[in-house]
């Protein structure tokens, strides 16, 4: 995205760095013993690339959807033409379609790589699954209701908000307010604390609430979050990364999508 914006070949040169250590690493391409598992990302942090962080492990995945993501790979296609990174990415998407998750991020994740899929080849197979999921999941979920962890909270925004560019429905900007009502009943201190820990990755949350409600107490308890994330998460590489995010994220996928820009 910063590539885009400012022509800047330092940050395209990074890109294909980490897009490609995720297609050639991170993703197991082949999973001896079990093909379904073929496309399962390798347990991250992966230490020496391919052992568990603990010890006496000579080959670990992580088993489950908390890290198996591929938005990235689908951008280097399209930037490249290089149809190893669509390969990669559809083989997530396999692996996508044939398990699932409890957690928040795993629940996030799971729509994400389905959708792409989806975007990428046209095959409704992709969607129907991510939409029978959200149904399973998301859908349900009231706005008293506490969520699973409140750092993941952001990733649920964005699926649903996903899920409602993609077809207009109601039912899924209504989900994404309840998710964001959800974490300020749930886990909002106050408002000059707002919400702890990782407040980054629950910002696009408030920008979901307001922009759907026009609510500007949503507006204005984002902007707290953002300044919180901002004076007191400084050199926090994950936190930075997941507010930039929220103020980005929308761009790449209008850009493939045809969506347009939001």
């Amino acid at each position: 995205v910063n590539f885009w914006r400012t022509g800047d070949l330092r940050y395209w040169d990074v890109a294909q760095d980490s897009a490609l250590h995720l297609a050639d690493i991170d993703i197991a391409h082949v999973y001896p013993g079990n093909p379904k598992l073929n496309g399962i990302e390798h347990t991250c942090p992966n230490r020496g690339h391919f052992r568990q962080w603990w010890g006496g492990e000579p080959f670990g995945v992580s088993g489950n959807m908390d890290s198996s993501k591929c938005q990235s790979l689908y951008d280097m296609y399209h930037m490249t033409g290089d149809a190893w990174f669509l390969e990669c990415g559809l083989l997530v998407a396999s692996y996508s379609m044939n398990h699932t998750g409890g957690a928040l991020r795993a629940i996030a994740n799971r729509s994400t790589n389905l959708r792409e899929a989806y975007e990428q080849t046209g095959d409704k197979k992709y969607w129907d699954e991510n939409v029978a999921w959200l149904a399973k999941t998301l859908l349900p979920r009231g706005a008293a209701q506490r969520w699973d962890q409140n750092w993941m909270y952001g990733m649920g925004s964005e699926v649903l908000v996903d899920a409602y560019r993609q077809t207009g429905e109601p039912k899924y900007a209504q989900s994404a307010v309840n998710c964001c009502n959800s974490l300020i009943t749930n886990y909002w201190k106050d408002d000059t604390v707002g919400v702890r820990p990782l407040v980054g990755f629950t910002l696009i949350s408030f920008g979901h609430a307001y922009e759907f409600t026009g609510n500007e107490d949503y507006l204005k308890k984002g902007l707290l979050m953002l300044k919180a994330t901002v004076d007191e998460y400084a050199g926090n590489v994950k936190n930075d990364y997941s507010w930039w995010r929220s103020a980005t994220s929308q761009f790449p996928r209008g850009w493939r999508s045809g969506l347009g820009a939001i």
